[in-house]
């Protein structure tokens, strides 16, 4: 999804059957505002890079589900609440 000015927000109602969010996945996303994730899903990683350069991202929601994380959102320069 890299460089997919098109998307804005990213969420998940209990409907995620993925385990991890790869390297870079949403990398460049610089229309990307929001990305929350509810308790109901199987997420457990969210690798480096995942979000980095997304300009625009200002609110992220992760679950305590979520255990392991590495350097996922580098020159999100407009984050404001994780």
């Amino acid at each position: 999804m890299s460089n997919d000015s098109e998307k804005r927000n990213v969420w998940s109602r209990g409907l995620l059957c993925a385990v991890d969010i790869r390297y870079a996945a949403f990398k460049g996303c610089t229309s990307l505002t929001s990305v929350s994730f509810e308790t109901e899903n199987s997420l457990t990683q969210i690798q480096h890079s995942a979000f980095a350069n997304c300009t625009s991202l200002t609110s992220v929601q992760i679950t305590s589900n979520v255990t392991t994380m590495s350097n996922m959102f580098e020159d999100c320069c407009s984050l404001q609440s994780l």
